[in-house]
């Protein structure tokens, strides 16, 4: 079953329940090291012409027109009001900061094996963030043994305009996020997503290797039905003996 698979109309009924995934980095440092980028496919961290001739490239110039624009386009956010205070709270700060951590993908059509198609002004896609979570007052995680720290690294707002959904965007903004978590040396990457994002979820377990956190509460394993939900959605076994208990 491919992303495009997943069965839509279940989705509509599910309930939208936040859930964590983990990546070991080791694991993803070692598909860096062998093919030059954390999902395997090696084409998806520097700049390159795809088969239908799109020109596509990660940047780290964020400015937050475009960002507010892929969130609200995406769905994840519904306003560009909201969109903005959302960027202005998370990337409050330095600049540099920002660039370090936040990147857009960009398009542009041009012609196979033109050294200069890239160089005009293209459209910017889609995001993805490396940032921290700080675990000790996050909804999710807040009562977890992941509550000892504010500097958890985290795979953060990812998002693709509507209209360029499906194209394999999302999974190259991401593999270079990952990437990034790999080079600089860090050992875990956590996410959250929601019950409703199967897609995505597809693509974090499949692409890269993120495994379900599942919580432990005094009513017993407080997420492993909602994954059950999603893997009934996906036709995809995410409790298949890799889910961490946290």
């Amino acid at each position: 079953m491919t992303a495009r698979q997943v069965d839509v109309a279940a989705i509509t009924d599910v309930e939208d329940i936040k859930v964590g995934m983990m990546l070991d980095l080791d694991k993803a440092r070692e598909q860096v090291r062998q093919r030059g980028c954390a999902c395997g496919s090696g084409n998806c961290t520097a700049a390159g012409i795809d088969s239908n001739g799109t020109i596509v490239t990660i940047q780290s110039a964020v400015d937050v027109a475009d960002w507010v624009v892929i969130e609200v386009s995406s769905g994840d956010i519904k306003s560009e009001e909201k969109a903005t205070t959302v960027f202005n709270d998370l990337f409050a700060g330095p600049s540099e900061a920002t660039g370090a951590n936040c990147f857009l993908l960009q398009v542009k059509s041009g012609e196979q094996g033109s050294s200069d198609a890239g160089r005009a002004e293209g459209e910017r896609v889609a995001t993805a963030s490396l940032w921290h979570t700080d675990c000790i007052s996050h909804p999710v995680f807040g009562s977890t043994e992941l509550a000892v720290t504010t500097e958890m690294p985290t795979l953060h707002y990812v998002a693709v305009k509507s209209a360029h959904q499906g194209k394999g965007y999302g999974k190259r903004v991401v593999c270079h996020v990952v990437t990034e978590a790999c080079c600089r040396g860090r050992k875990r990457l956590l996410l959250t997503s929601q019950t409703t994002s199967a897609r995505a979820l597809m693509m974090y377990k499949r692409c890269f290797g993120f495994v379900p956190l599942i919580r432990r509460t005094e009513e017993g394993d407080y997420d492993r039905s909602a994954w059950r939900t999603v893997e009934k959605i996906t036709k995809l076994p995410f409790l298949d003996g890799t889910e961490l208990m946290i």
